[in-house]
């Protein structure tokens, strides 16, 4: 049953390609690391067209991790996958979404989920979070990273929670961020502290070098977080890991 579930979700998650068609297609570049803490985990992200014109990212993570949050993320990704429509609006989406896994009987537990929409043909994402981890703006134009989420409702904690929409104009270069709830809260080796404080550090030093440069890399960003994570950490956590860097063409 384990291998079937594990398989079933690794099924879920963008290969190469689809990450591919998403740079040749869309205009964004997806750097990423997925790692489930074992067999299978509840952190699930993907990528869906939606039309010519727009492509949703996602990053979805349950509380807990193992068999019951992956059945949990299979669940979930069962209601959301026929909701994908041209002309969605994020916050709408994350809405209705949450209305129907409220109202499904036997699923208790919470999840926090990022979605954004991208429109190549007006450059603008349009996003929503229920509760999850920051969702950074990184540009040439600004003097440090912006978290540009805004507090919102955990999934699963009331059927009525409304989720707003925002919209951000983009340039070329840009690069947004976000992750899972297991890269902050990973324990540095040396004194057991949160990961967090280095994390946000290693964030803010990147942007600082790359602005000194005038040069935005999502490369660089996604490899400086993840050497300073295996130096600080040794690629270790105690939940499901997911890290997205993306940037605009």
């Amino acid at each position: 049953m384990n291998n079937f579930m594990s398989n079933r979700l690794n099924s879920y998650l963008p290969n190469e390609k689809v990450i591919s068609l998403c740079e040749t297609d869309f205009g964004i570049k997806i750097k990423h690391e997925f790692t489930p803490y074992g067999l299978m985990g509840g952190d699930l992200w993907g990528i869906r067209p939606l039309s010519d014109n727009e492509v949703a990212i996602y990053l979805f993570d349950f509380l807990g991790h193992g068999e019951t949050a992956g059945k949990e993320a299979a669940f979930l990704y069962s209601i959301m996958n026929d909701m994908f429509k041209p002309g969605i609006q994020a916050g709408k989406f994350i809405t209705e979404l949450n209305r129907r896994f409220c109202n499904s009987p036997g699923f208790q537990r919470y999840a926090t989920m990022f979605l954004t929409i991208y429109n190549k043909s007006t450059r603008t994402f349009n996003y929503s979070s229920a509760a999850h981890q920051p969702f950074y703006h990184i540009s040439l134009n600004k003097e440090e990273p912006a978290n540009i989420t805004k507090p919102s409702f955990i999934l699963g904690s009331m059927d009525d929670a409304i989720y707003e929409s925002n919209n951000i104009k983009v340039n070329s270069e840009d690069l947004f961020l976000t992750y899972s709830d297991a890269l902050p809260e990973a324990r540095i080796q040396a004194n057991g502290n949160l990961f967090d404080n280095k994390l946000q550090q290693t964030i803010y030093e990147t942007h600082g070098q790359m602005k000194k440069d005038r040069y935005l890399c999502a490369d660089n960003l996604f490899n400086a977080t993840m050497e300073q994570f295996k130096k600080d950490c040794n690629s270790e956590t105690e939940d499901d890991l997911t890290f997205l860097v993306l940037q605009v063409n």
